[in-house]
């Protein structure tokens, strides 16, 4: 199905709410009613130093650090992913850390683009990032400001 820019805007916050509810499930945090993105394009490197992605995300990887931009309000969000009835072929969402005024929500995206979406695509919901040991399921719950993941600490605090 061929999406507008409301309808991707629409199936955004349907997943944001259920990435917020899945990680309020396993979380001791308490999520704050504001919601921030954390944007990660997820680059090809064809000869291992190069990325390699969707022309439309060059102005992106070029203000960003790596690929990653932090802190994004939903309207940059959208301004970033939604190029003109394309979007990313995949957007994967969830909570990776709490301040005391936004929950943190990492949008880990694909480098092309697609027009057509069944279902609620491009959003996939993820858990937040377990602790190191974590036993799923019944691992119950925990601090998400302790977690590091794959030597990445994630933002104590925040804003």
């Amino acid at each position: 199905m061929v999406i507008d820019r409301s309808t991707f805007v629409a199936r955004l916050r349907k997943s944001v709410s259920e990435a917020r509810a899945f990680a309020a499930d396993v979380l001791l945090d308490e999520l704050p009613a504001a919601t921030q993105y954390d944007l990660w394009l997820i680059p090809d490197f064809p000869d291992g130093e190069t990325p390699s992605y969707a022309p439309e995300f060059a102005a992106f990887w070029q203000r960003s650090k790596e690929g990653r931009l932090a802190s994004a309000t939903e309207d940059e969000f959208v301004d970033w992913l939604w190029h003109a009835g394309r979007a990313p072929e995949w957007i994967d969402l969830g909570v990776v850390d709490v301040g005391e005024v936004h929950a943190f929500i990492e949008a880990r995206f694909s480098r092309t683009l697609a027009s057509h979406f069944p279902g609620n695509a491009p959003f996939n919901v993820r858990a937040p990032y377990y602790p190191p040991g974590y036993d799923v399921p019944g691992g119950g719950r925990f601090c998400i400001r302790d977690v590091t993941c794959w030597g990445r600490e994630v933002r104590k605090g925040g804003s």
